[in-house]
């Protein structure tokens, strides 16, 4: 249906509404199956004389297909008819679904009266979508029928599944058989999940879904590109179409398609096919392991000279939670050179990441040859500024509020502070002359040797935790030109060394609270108002079999912490209930853990970087439901329910780092060079 139209003027209030019956056979009144007299259908085009002279129409989406539209529109919003009217399935239909033998039923708007039961009546009219079209493009809008053949094809293949899943045959599909699809596609979420899945499915509240709202549904997992369901305040992923009704899709024959390469393709698929288990299976002699085209949403490598052994990211003032492409991002690094005269402390801009989902598919030479120019021009651009730096990185850190002022642990047992912001600004806007290379413009030799653990206050600007190999941990006060270290009062209660160190990022106490692990198989969290800095206000021992080496404090429930170890098992823990043990143990990387990091947004998912060469991205909201000792492909069950992602190709993983203003995007540093990364499930 449209509504009228909208006044040019933004602030004048919309006309009063008329109806006009589209004419292209979209719906066909002639074929209700009550009589139009009684039930007052729509059967006349009337426009309003203010509507005539408007420069739009607004066309009212009061269906299931509101959901996903394919066709040009300036904005879209929520909106109700006021007025005695109801939605009801009783408009047949052959365009939309069904054939002209068997026609289908779909939704139109009747006037309630004594055709409609009192209970279903409702005043406050009917809530649908309002999208505003420009007038010259309206004709155009409703005479395309791209729209109108995808949803044929996809009643084609969705009508023996919808038959499969409706048990009972009465033509829809209850929430317990909605369930079953759920299962069928391995979406192991809880049943309130479910539920709102169901709930947004079933258009007409009439507490089953038909077979529109089913093709609806299911057209909105494949076509929608972020593919998640909100739940309780998080974000949910979701795969697209269950793989039968995929692998029916890709089965359609295609005119003028060569018979041999179809005995070729059913060769294949005669195949045994078998899960890689990383550690588990070898690559024989000849073989590479390649990535699967389409797995990753963005994918970009870079090297420098020399490696970097740790990496932070630079907060920029270009937008947060920026989600188009092509990407930009601002990243700190420190290298480890043979020679300790060629060290740098790295600054760079990553520009041009454009998404990459389908790098590494094979094309024609026709297209590489016509692509060529196109492909230089995405390709993606580092540029970075280098610092002598005394001896080499082991840790580098970034502050928060202030990026530019920048932390470095050396190899020499000295802390720096250096302010890289001329290096930052030449990164976007080459000086005339080359900016004076900067000096630390703080360091601390307080520390006896070398060490790792460093850390920024994110709720106090300035104030800062290193702690190094000698056991002990110094807080640094800012105070007028530098920093006041406390080396003469230290914390110091591990008997080893201090691998980690950082502050929590979320609750009560944020600005005095920090954690730290240790060699000694322990971590501890600490708060700096007590004067006794040998007590710390949790004590884990023996967290762990080996070395404690990282650890991270959830940014969205202040009460988590993840620790990973040199026995490749990573622990979460609720530090109000440590007595409990750790809510989660996951031994599966099969040597030591480098990096944890917490997802900035999503409170249930992690990262963790380990010396097998891999880089597990999980999800512990997620249930396994799978039968004990059955496995869907072999070699599945090597893998937890948990583990969403497994992303390899980098030599000796050593830091990884959570983009705070990408959302979801992933940064690397490895032995081999820097990743970059979005894989398709987060």
């Amino acid at each position: 249906h449209c509504l009228g139209s909208r006044s040019s003027d933004r602030s004048a209030s919309l006309p009063p509404i008329a109806f006009w019956r589209t004419v292209v056979g979209m719906h066909t009144l002639s074929q209700s199956p009550h009589d139009t007299t009684d039930l007052d259908l729509w059967s006349t085009a009337r426009l309003t004389a203010s509507a005539e002279r408007s420069d739009s129409r607004i066309v009212f989406g009061y269906g299931s297909l509101i959901w996903k539209v394919d066709f040009p529109y300036e904005r879209r919003f929520p909106c109700h008819i006021h007025g005695p009217f109801a939605r009801r399935l009783w408009q047949k239909s052959a365009d939309h679904r069904g054939t002209l033998e068997f026609p289908g039923r779909v939704a139109t708007l009747v006037r309630q009266g004594g055709a409609a039961p009192e209970e279903q009546r409702s005043s406050s009219g009917i809530w649908g979508v309002a999208y505003v079209i420009p007038k010259g493009d309206l004709e155009k809008v409703l005479l395309d029928r791209d729209s109108m053949d995808e949803v044929r094809r996809m009643c084609r293949y969705l009508a023996p599944f919808f038959s499969q899943y409706d048990l009972n045959g009465d033509n829809s599909i209850d929430f317990e058989e909605f369930r079953m699809i759920l299962k069928d596609v391995n979406e192991n979420l809880p049943r309130e999940a479910q539920w709102q899945l169901f709930k947004a499915a079933d258009a007409d509240n009439s507490g089953n879904i038909n077979f529109e709202e089913f093709v609806a549904c299911l057209m909105a997992f494949a076509l929608d590109p972020t593919n998640e369901v909100k739940e309780s305040g998080q974000h949910r992923r979701c795969r697209t179409l269950p793989k039968k009704i995929m692998d029916a899709e890709a089965a359609e024959p295609v005119e003028g398609e060569e018979s041999d390469e179809e005995a070729e393709e059913e060769d294949e698929a005669e195949q045994p096919k078998r899960v890689w288990r990383p550690g588990v299976d070898e690559v024989a002699d000849g073989e590479q392991l390649d990535v699967e085209p389409g797995t990753y949403d963005m994918l970009h490598r870079a090297e420098v000279e020399w490696p970097c052994l740790s990496i932070d990211i630079l907060r920029d003032d270009l937008g947060a939670q920026r989600t188009s492409y092509p990407m930009t991002a601002y990243v700190v690094a420190g290298t480890q050179a043979k020679q300790a005269s060629d060290n740098r402390i790295y600054v760079m801009k990553w520009s041009k990441l454009y998404k990459t989902a389908k790098d590494g598919k094979e094309s024609d030479d026709d297209d590489e040859e016509s692509d060529e120019d196109s492909a230089d021009d995405h390709e993606a651009l580092l540029e970075s500024k280098g610092i002598p730096h005394p001896g080499a990185v082991n840790r580098v850190r970034s502050m928060p509020q202030a990026p530019h002022i920048v932390a470095t642990w050396a190899d020499t047992g000295s802390v720096h502070m250096w302010n890289v912001l001329s290096m930052r600004k030449a990164l976007d806007k080459p000086p005339e002359k080359a900016p004076p290379v900067p000096t630390p413009i703080y360091s601390c030799d307080s520390h006896k040797g070398e060490g790792f653990a460093l850390d920024f206050n994110p709720a106090e600007t300035g104030r800062f935790i290193s702690g190094g190999d000698d056991g002990k941990i110094f807080l640094w006060d800012p105070v007028q030109g530098g920093w006041n270290v406390g080396a003469d009062t230290p914390f110091a209660a591990h008997e080893g060394s201090v691998e980690d160190v950082q502050w929590r990022k979320l609750g009560a106490g944020c600005e005095s609270t920090f954690a730290s692990c240790s060699s000694d198989k322990s971590w501890r969290v600490w708060d700096v108002r007590e004067k006794n800095r040998k007590k710390s206000a949790i004590h884990v021992p023996d967290a762990h079999s080996a070395d404690v080496n990282v650890l991270s404090w959830s940014p969205c429930v202040g009460e988590l912490l993840v620790t990973g170890s040199d026995d490749g098992g990573f622990k979460i823990w609720d530090t109000r209930h440590v007595s409990a043990g750790p809510m989660a143990n996951f031994l599966w990387h099969r040597k030591p853990i480098t990096s944890v990091d917490w997802h900035p947004s999503d409170e249930t998912v992690l990262a963790v970087a380990s010396e097998d060469n891999s880089v597990s991205l999980w999800d512990m909201a997620v249930e396994d439901d799978r039968a004990e000792g059955s496995e869907a492909v072999p070699g599945e069950a090597h893998f937890p329910a948990q583990l969403l992602f497994l992303h390899m190709g980098q030599q000796d993983p050593k830091e990884l780092r959570w983009h705070p203003q990408l959302p979801s995007v992933c940064v690397c540093t490895a032995g081999s060079g820097f990743n970059i990364f979005k894989t398709c499930n987060i």
